[in-house]
């Protein structure tokens, strides 16, 4: 597929997303409040994707691009829609109540469909990067005025490991991987956290793509390996496959179909 026809769907994808019944009217709340307009948002979304595989996090550092990036649970031909569901089913079944989501990007649905609509629950939202907190604010000014009582802020870098306290799940969304040493922040944190408690993972069955990735996965198999070798035992893994619909970025690596995120539930 070419650059042209890819910016096409990117196109449609936007406008759609924009003008949707699920979220249209909560991304242009946000929009007014950044002082964007339906073409900023639709520049940046084929941007994101468009752009070449990066070696840093800089690409993350503005709240529009934020803003694209949680827009991408809400559009369901892409992959992000299945993992946030995934993630969402695991959590109602485990009724976590006190919950760490680590490296979290931008706020994932279990926030708003299970922590905001649940009583006796606590979340810790941890990240280094303050963009991170400032999109997250947004997003929660937008849906609750009581998200003091349950959602936490925490800066952390990440590459250091550092015991956080005890929680009954420990979320892992697409963000071990950029950990310096992420073989060593596991070990560590699997000896720190209770027998019982619930770890959620997913993870790039990939090897090469990504240059801001610090570990990759060369199949199912490898991953699962990786996690029992910290002493984790292993509940339920799904593979989430991208959808050259949604997932206009991953057309040429969708093709050679060498690419995939795996889902997993651990328990220690």
């Amino acid at each position: 597929m070419d650059l042209k026809d890819k910016e096409i769907i990117l196109i449609q994808l936007a406008k759609k997303i924009l003008s949707s019944d699920a979220i249209g009217e909560e991304l242009n709340y946000y929009l007014k409040k950044l002082n964007c307009d339906h073409n900023h948002f639709i520049k940046k979304f084929c941007d994101f994707d468009l752009i070449p595989n990066i070696e840093d996090n800089k690409v993350y550092d503005d709240l529009l691009t934020r803003l694209i990036m949680y827009s991408k649970q809400y559009i369901i031909t892409c992959h992000h829609h299945v993992k946030q569901k995934y993630v969402l089913e695991t959590i109602q079944e485990l009724q976590s109540q006190k919950i760490i989501d680590l490296g979290f990007g931008t706020p994932g649905k279990y926030t708003l469909d299970y922590v905001l609509k649940n009583d006796n629950i606590s979340l810790e939202l941890v990240d280094l990067f303050p963009i991170s907190f400032d999109f997250a604010k947004l997003v929660f000014e937008y849906h609750s005025n009581t998200v003091k009582d349950k959602i936490h802020f925490v800066t952390e870098d990440l590459n250091k490991y550092r015991d956080l306290g005890n929680h009954d799940l420990y979320i892992f969304m697409d963000s071990i991987e950029h950990f310096t040493n992420a073989t060593e922040y596991l070990h560590n944190l699997a000896s720190d956290i209770r027998v019982g408690d619930n770890l959620i993972f997913t993870l790039p069955i990939a090897m090469g793509y990504f240059p801001s990735h610090t570990m990759e996965w060369s199949s199912d198999l490898d991953a699962i390996k990786w996690l029992k070798e910290s002493g984790l035992s292993i509940i339920a893994t799904k593979p989430i496959y991208l959808n050259p619909k949604g997932d206009v970025w991953a057309v040429d690596i969708y093709e050679l179909n060498k690419f995939h995120i795996l889902f997993v539930h651990c328990k220690k």
